[in-house]
């Protein structure tokens, strides 16, 4: 473990802002050391460090310990006591040689005492940089060890400059000299050098990345959202970055934390997050969500009102006078939507209402439905979705019940239709497919004006009853 520190409160926020401790610390991440960062007092630098940081997968942690670089070093030392060899304290204008010589095959060796206080090489007399205890320092070699790519640092050995002027020669070419900056570029394309284009996107917030979150990427119903806003992404130059939440909501803002600093935006699609943590989310990055209405965010919702009517109009013309509902997961705003929906209609219509406990929205959830509805004595169900309509006909089937002759089964989101030859599924279609690309066309929007105003109220996409052979004649009551 490496804790970065920096002289004094000043130097330390000097050191920030001019960017030695982050690239310290991103060339120790780098090569896949733990970094811990302390910023002490500075706290309105870590957000900018923070993003550099997870640019690169570092695993990092601030530490606000005490202004007592003495104090903090034993504490940051007592709580990462398993790597006593790599924990360092030393001051920003040491750390790149620090790096160096971790990073160095012979790293961990004795030394003689006289190397250990041997003069630093390339160091000028009288220089304010403090040896490390116990580690003698050589010249980098010019070449990169083998096995690994090349780094910023093989360059600048090679090309004789600083690795600061290396880092230059690409990001800001202007600032260096036409012949330094030539050469420096001959060194890295002779050595395979390549730079991180995330990282040089991250100062401006322009990666090219949006990124896209699902409850279930296994679910067809989320497989068809993430075609259609890569349909957009693609056509608009941009790069899709999905993240599966497997229908965790601490697994999503885990995710989003880590991802946010890559991304120019962010769609949500049935996010099982709180209404405060979403808001809190798109403080940082633009957001669009899905399936989900969310004052003063752009949402893009189907209209589940239009498709349950036609559903519970087709069910009471075919003679059910009892409807079940097989719910969805508790966490699902949509689910929510859904019954309210179903409620309505069913008042409107004369038909009576039921509803089991919330499922899994998977077939094994709707397995375990079954007994629950044949002890209901239910003639037709509507299911949340799909998935759940599935697993029920599957289980009433199991049992010797027939579909549709003795119950109906009625799906939500039309997102199996190719999968279900042996049993054809009526369905309420909601159009995924669309909500993904309609989505992203807002996100994007979004991004190049810097305004929404899709966010005054939400957008309805329209949804519609497809009748197959899941449905049929309620049975007569002997």
């Amino acid at each position: 473990m490496i804790p970065l520190f920096g002289d004094s409160e000043a130097g330390g926020k000097r050191d920030v802002l001019e960017g030695r401790l982050l690239w310290t610390a991103l060339r120790a991440a780098e090569r896949g050391l733990n970094v811990v960062v302390d910023f002490g007092l500075w706290r309105r630098d870590e957000r900018s460090a923070l993003r550099w940081l997870f640019a690169v997968g570092a695993d990092c942690r601030t530490e606000y310990l005490t202004s007592d670089p003495e104090t903090r070093l034993a504490r940051v030392r007592r709580r990462f006591t398993h790597a006593p060899g790599q924990t360092f304290a030393i001051s920003a204008e040491d750390l790149w040689q620090t790096i160096a010589i971790l990073e160095r095959p012979s790293y961990g060796r004795a030394v003689s005492e006289d190397e250990a206080h041997a003069p630093q090489d390339g160091a000028a007399a009288g220089s304010s940089s403090r040896a490390v205890p116990g580690v003698s320092r050589s010249p980098r070699s010019a070449q990169p060890v083998p096995g690994k790519p090349p780094t910023i640092h093989d360059v600048a050995a090679a090309a004789g400059v600083a690795a600061s002027t290396v880092s230059r020669a690409f990001s800001r070419p202007g600032r260096v000299k036409s012949e330094t900056a030539d050469r420096i570029r001959a060194v890295a394309e002779q050595l395979g050098y390549r730079t991180n284009p995330i990282a040089r996107a991250l100062p401006t917030g322009r990666t090219g990345l949006l990124g896209l979150v699902v409850s279930d990427v296994s679910n067809p119903f989320f497989s068809r959202i993430v075609r259609g806003a890569q349909e957009i992404a693609d056509r608009e130059g941009y790069t899709l970055l999905l993240t599966d939440i497997h229908g965790s909501a601490t697994a999503e803002r885990t995710a989003l934390e880590r991802t946010l600093p890559l991304v120019e935006g962010v769609i949500l699609g049935t996010s099982r997050m709180s209404d405060s943590t979403i808001r809190l989310m798109a403080k940082q990055r633009p957001t669009v969500v899905l399936n989900r209405i969310l004052t003063g965010i752009p949402s893009v919702v189907p209209n589940s009102r239009i498709g349950v009517r036609q559903a519970l109009e087709h069910l009471a013309e075919l003679g059910h006078r009892s409807v079940t509902y097989a719910a969805g997961p508790v966490a699902a705003w949509v689910d929510g939507m859904r019954w309210r929906a179903f409620q309505e209609s069913a008042e409107a219509l004369g038909l009576h209402p039921n509803r089991t406990a919330p499922l899994e929205p998977t077939i094994e959830g709707g397995r375990e439905a079954a007994d629950d509805l044949l002890r209901r004595h239910a003639t037709a169900v509507i299911a949340y979705n799909d998935l759940v309509a599935l697993g029920i006909g599957h289980a009433l089937r199991s049992r010797g019940v027939r579909v549709p002759q003795q119950v109906s089964v009625l799906g939500f989101d039309n997102s199996l239709a190719p999968y279900l030859p042996l049993l054809p599924l009526t369905t309420i279609d909601a159009p995924s497919w669309d909500m993904g690309r309609y989505g992203a066309e807002v996100l994007l929007r979004g991004i190049r004006s810097g305004t929404f105003p899709e966010a005054r109220r939400p957008t309805w996409l329209p949804t519609r009853l497809i009748v197959r052979s899941s449905t049929g004649p309620a049975p007569r009551r002997r």
